[in-house]
């Protein structure tokens, strides 16, 4: 719009009428406030069920950061500014008979939310080509929160091997990324501060930081608190009554075990790991499961360890499988490069149970190991490998750093990091049992 110019809409039988102000249910408003009243309007036809856009993320998965987004609806008035204004003020002017339909306006705020939330995530406007022109039957067949995962898939699948390996702004460009975005900027910084950034491929760093986003940033996940229990109580023990976890799935009894609210990492490394190492003895041994806020709660009070959350074409797994370390730090520093709700979750379990659950110690059988690795990581498993792991409860052994190698056939390259260790639980029998075993929880925050 141009100095003083308006237009007049005047809502009447489910229809926007172009004249001169914009005037909606007899009041003059200006630009500004018509976005705002016409917002008002576009909730109350999505509580009656009508003009849906399906704008909403994912249903949570149990447990770790293998997790997907949370189920919420995006709060239009957190997103939209000038990009809905712009697009309504279109839709008018281009309609010869001055008339725009309550489903077109619903069209105009399902783009213009789009947008708002491309321009959050740091994502190219044109990632989704030819969704604005989809019928709503056809957008609503996913998420956006999917469609975006499934473009940038596609995206990663084009890409040429000898670019794949080093995470650089013009990689996250070549996928769908604006390359001056703050995104771009904390996806690299992510992955440059994790002690195990070769462990996961370039590109699955963007993938992790999107997932991440529509679970808390505050602007896609208006309902994200700042810790899941007890949120006053920081940098302290506590412990939940019985009754604080109505919705738990599983027969761990969640009043004996510790949880904390963590504001600073450096109150943690003076206190609670000296506590941990002193409590330490023959009989026991401690194992760490990095993971974020929402799969920790749904560990501790919901599903318990549920291994089909499990990430997609890990080292030991694909798809079905719960990941601990020996190590307090590999944990935290995964969970805090992994997301900006870190939590870890620690388990005092009995030397002489673990000694008695069937395992695959890797240690010893590189070519063993190179196998399995391998074929979880290229989701090529065969039938026979399937077969010769179903025996197991657990697997143990190196972690893996990857690449892709720099000839025309784009094979992973898989090689062991030296001094590394990663325990995988692949039976969900034994996950029960390990749930038994889970000591402490701590929620930190960055």
């Amino acid at each position: 719009m141009k100095g003083d110019e308006y237009m007049e809409i005047s809502k009447a039988s489910g229809k926007f009428t172009l004249s001169g102000v914009y005037l909606i249910n007899g009041e003059d408003l200006k630009i500004p406030h018509l976005v705002s009243r016409l917002l008002e309007h576009m909730r109350d036809f999505r509580r009656k069920g009508t003009g849906k856009n399906g704008f909403t993320s994912h249903e949570t998965k149990a447990n770790t950061s293998e997790s997907c987004p949370n189920e919420e609806r995006i709060t239009p008035t957190c997103l939209l500014d000038l990009s809905f204004e712009k697009l309504l003020t279109a839709f008018l002017k281009e309609e010869q008979n001055g008339v725009v339909t309550e489903d077109d306006v619903v069209r105009c705020l399902s783009i213009a939310e789009r947008r708002s939330v491309f321009s959050i995530l740091g994502l190219q406007h044109d990632l989704l080509d030819g969704i604005e022109q989809m019928l709503p039957e056809q957008y609503n067949h996913r998420t956006l929160y999917e469609w975006i995962e499934r473009s940038l898939e596609e995206n990663i699948e084009d890409l040429d091997s000898v670019d794949e390996n080093t995470l650089t702004p013009q990689l996250l460009a070549s996928i769908g990324f604006d390359p001056s975005s703050e995104a771009v900027k904390s996806i690299i910084e992510r992955s440059s501060k994790a002690s195990m950034q070769q462990h996961i491929e370039s590109c699955e760093w963007a993938q992790i930081f999107i997932a991440d986003e529509f679970k808390y940033n505050p602007l896609l996940s208006p309902s994200s608190q700042r810790f899941p229990f007890k949120s006053s109580k920081t940098n302290e023990w506590f412990y939940l009554d019985e009754n604080e976890a109505h919705e738990r799935k599983h027969s761990c009894d969640i009043s004996r075990v510790k949880l904390m609210n963590l504001e600073t990492k450096e109150w943690l490394s003076k206190n609670t790991q000296e506590n941990l190492v002193k409590d330490d003895s023959e009989d026991h041994i401690f194992l760490f499961h990095g993971t974020d806020h929402q799969s920790a709660k749904n560990i501790l009070s919901v599903r318990g360890i549920y291994l089909n959350a499990g990430r997609q074409k890990r080292d030991f797994s694909c798809g079905k499988g719960f990941y601990l370390s020996k190590n307090f730090d590999d944990a935290f520093n995964w969970a805090n490069c992994t997301t900006a709700k870190p939590a870890i979750l620690i388990f005092k379990a009995n030397r002489c149970f673990l000694d008695s659950a069937r395992k695959l110690d890797l240690f010893d059988d590189e070519k063993r190991w190179q196998e399995i690795v391998l074929a979880f990581r290229s989701g090529r498993r065969t039938a026979k490998m399937r077969k010769s792991l179903h025996s197991y409860d657990l697997i143990e052994g190196p972690m893996a750093t990857v690449r892709r190698s720099e000839s025309a056939d784009d094979e992973l390259v898989v090689e062991q990091k030296p001094s590394s260790y990663q325990m995988c639980l692949i039976s969900s029998e034994l996950a029960e049992k390990f749930q038994q075993t889970l000591h402490c929880v701590i929620f930190g925050e960055k």
